[in-house]
Formats: C-alpha cells, sequence, structure tokens
C-alpha cells in the first residue's frame, strides 16, 4: 500500500528540472545568430498567471547591432533589431530553467538569437542568451 501512495504522489505531481550549465554553452554555441548589441529601448508589460510572482513580465528589446560573432540570417554592425521574451518568476517550489533577466536600457551585452516562426526574433538559449560562452 505504501509503495502504491508513493508511485501515485510521483507520478501525479508534475516534473520540472533544472539544466545544467553546459545545457546553455551548447544553446549557445547552436545559436544561429551571436551578436553584441547595444539596448536602445526596453519595454516590459506585465505577466499573470498562477504561479508566476508580480515581477514576471514581458520583454521587448529594441536595440543596435554593434559586433557580429556570427550571423546565419546576415546581420552586421547597425542593424537594428527587435527581439521579445518572457522574464517569468515562479514562487517557491518551482525548479526550471535559468530566468531571462529583464536588460537594462543602454547596456551593451552579447545577445544569441534565432528567428521565430512568425520571422521576428527571439533569444535562443534562454536564461543564458545573454551572456558570453
Amino acid at each position: 500500500m505504501n509503495r502504491f501512495l508513493l508511485c501515485a504522489f510521483l507520478l501525479s505531481a508534475p516534473v520540472w528540472a533544472e539544466l545544467p550549465p553546459s545545457a546553455y554553452d551548447s544553446f549557445r554555441k547552436d545559436a544561429p545568430d551571436a551578436v553584441v548589441m547595444k539596448l536602445d529601448k526596453v519595454t516590459t508589460t506585465p505577466l499573470t498567471g498562477e504561479g508566476l510572482a508580480p515581477e514576471s513580465c514581458h520583454v521587448v528589446v529594441d536595440g543596435t547591432v554593434t559586433g557580429v560573432r556570427r550571423s546565419a540570417h546576415k546581420l552586421k554592425k547597425g542593424d537594428r533589431v527587435r527581439f521579445a521574451y518572457d522574464h517569468t518568476v515562479h514562487t517557491m517550489g518551482w525548479a526550471g530553467p535559468r530566468v531571462m533577466p529583464v536588460l537594462a536600457k543602454g547596456a551593451v551585452t552579447p545577445v544569441y538569437l534565432r528567428k521565430t516562426a512568425a520571422g521576428g526574433w527571439e533569444p535562443a538559449a534562454q536564461g543564458g542568451s545573454f551572456q558570453d560562452d
């Protein structure tokens, strides 16, 4: 009976796992576009939902490419790029991928990007998208 209850509990609980640091290295390595950007504008909109902390938000960043490490989409210095992502902060008891930070206007940072299905841009390395490999 105790084994049955333990199995039932384990199977009914949601399963989230933290990613090892090497996963972010791999995501950055596989990103089609790796650039350095000056962040010209950062706009946030609050996100709400069950299990989300009040500081969770949708982030839209407008920036200018100041350096190109590699670009499958032919980005070049001076190009303006807009990308968006969610900064999701979960309440206690949640484990999962590294949270993407809210970037600061005026910062110059590495950005690992990929194209979305709709033709826009998004971070390619989850929580490791804005740091060097």
